[in-house]
């Protein structure tokens, strides 16, 4: 989707959060060859300029619901929760040592491929 162009997603894990369904690609059920195939033959009849236009507004929503700030921002807010938690005693599932490091290896690959992904498909 940072590559600016619409994709075809099983419904079902991280692609339902970052796909809306024919607007920036479309989700269909993985076990339903036919509803698949309707999706690809939907994405080959588009013109060049409705390819381009889900494509710009699939990198558009990556980059204002994904991108690293956003991330960013969500990730200090886990660990301002999990400090807080962690002060007034109660058990958080982010004051694990090997959770923080999870997030931190997480966060630091999503903006690995992310630049990698802009460095790619730039142009």
């Amino acid at each position: 989707m940072l590559a600016a162009r619409p994709v075809l997603a099983a419904n079902s894990g991280g692609p339902v959060e970052t796909v809306r369904d024919g607007r920036t690609g479309w989700l269909r059920d993985p076990r339903d060859v036919d509803a698949w195939s309707d999706a690809m033959h939907q994405a080959l009849a588009l013109s060049d300029a409705e390819r381009k236009a889900m494509g710009d507004e699939a990198a558009a929503r990556v980059r204002a619901e994904f991108g690293r700030d956003v991330m960013a921002r969500r990730l200090h807010h886990l660990l301002d929760v999990a400090a807080v938690a962690a002060k007034e005693g109660a058990p958080a599932r982010l004051a694990s040592p090997l959770t923080f490091a999870m997030l931190i290896m997480f966060f630091l690959f999503g903006a690995v491929l992310s630049a990698a992904c802009m460095r790619l498909f730039r142009g």
